[in-house]
């Protein structure tokens, strides 16, 4: 995971903001889950992982969004 991040505009080091890891990581488990509940109810395997894959894009696309950074890394807790 990225952890710091170079401004652009003021070159300093730039970092992601505690509640913005534990979001993105939160994230990025989401779309798992939603796999047993096909397999429970028989859809074929190719199914669910296409559904896997474009649920994991969407993810990954909507990441950036929910990025905050902040001048100082701040401890996980």
């Amino acid at each position: 995971m990225i952890r710091k991040i170079k401004c652009p505009f003021c070159k300093q080091k730039q970092y992601l903001s505690a509640k913005a890891r534990n979001n993105l990581s939160l994230l990025g488990i989401l779309p798992l889950p939603l796999g047993i509940p096909l397999n429970s109810f028989g859809a074929p395997l190719l199914l669910i992982i296409l559904i896997e894959v474009f649920l994991f894009s969407l993810v990954i696309a909507y990441m950036p969004l929910k990025m905050e950074l902040s001048n100082e890394n701040e401890p996980m807790w």
